[in-house]
């Protein structure tokens, strides 16, 4: 019994550590240019807990500029926005 309780917090641990290779700033780029196809303005690191996020700003093909955020540990795309509309929306409010 103790030893099933044990493997249970042990694979529930190991599914929730941060993989052993985070994501690294370059990759993430990268990975965003690949994404939307645009053209990099800035990227930046972010510290999030004890792990980074990496915040792109980027000029995408039909002229916007988008900022992604990417979860080095999750090695994903966390969100997105549209710069250009957010300045729009802020000006009509």
């Amino acid at each position: 019994m103790l030893t099933s309780a044990l493997f249970l917090v042990a694979t529930a641990l190991s599914a929730s550590a941060p993989p052993k290779h985070p994501l690294t700033l370059e990759q993430a780029v990268h990975q965003v240019k690949q994404d939307t196809d645009g053209h990099v303005l800035s990227a930046d690191t972010v510290r999030s807990g004890r792990s980074n996020k990496y915040r792109i700003k980027v000029l995408t093909s039909d002229g916007r500029v988008r900022v992604v955020e990417v979860d080095s540990n999750a090695k994903k795309v966390a969100s997105t926005g549209d710069e250009r509309s957010k300045s729009r929306n802020k000006e009509t409010h």
